[in-house]
């Protein structure tokens, strides 16, 4: 829960998380340190960390992620926000940033049930990694849904 009401009076106290702007040349480490922050903030809500991480995009980088930020499904759902951002930003790397870098940048932006997933493909190109990525994420979101 992003709000605290230790004192129990009805009174709604917000917690306050400031995230340093993003770090295009190292988003692995940036999504790290706002996760950190994150957890000390005791901010769980994924609209809540979508929102931080929104503001701390600057101008051109809204620019360039104008169809991700305009998907309103993304807004609640922060590990899939995560994943199209990395895969932006891979198309923006080009041939500059090696597949497995960006493989590993990648990897460790996804939940762990994903991530188990995957590990039995270390091989496979990234671009079919993402394919099976969003089938067990859609599978596994299915999976919780119907629990509720």
């Amino acid at each position: 829960m992003d709000q605290n009401n230790a004192q129990g009076d009805g009174a709604v106290h917000r917690i306050v998380c400031q995230l340093p702007s993003f770090w295009k040349d190292n988003p692995d480490y940036w999504f790290r340190n706002a996760e950190s922050n994150f957890h000390i903030s005791n901010i769980t809500a994924p609209t809540t960390k979508y929102h931080y991480v929104v503001r701390s995009l600057d101008q051109a980088a809204v620019r360039e992620l104008t169809d991700i930020l305009d998907d309103d499904a993304l807004r609640t759902n922060y590990e899939e926000f995560k994943k199209k951002l990395l895969r932006h930003l891979r198309s923006l790397a080009g041939a500059n940033v090696p597949d497995k870098m960006l493989r590993t940048l990648w990897a460790d932006k996804l939940p762990a049930t994903v991530q188990t997933c995957l590990a039995p493909h270390p091989t496979m190109v990234l671009d079919e990694l993402t394919v099976i990525a969003d089938s067990v994420f859609d599978v596994v979101k299915m999976q919780r849904s119907s629990q509720t």
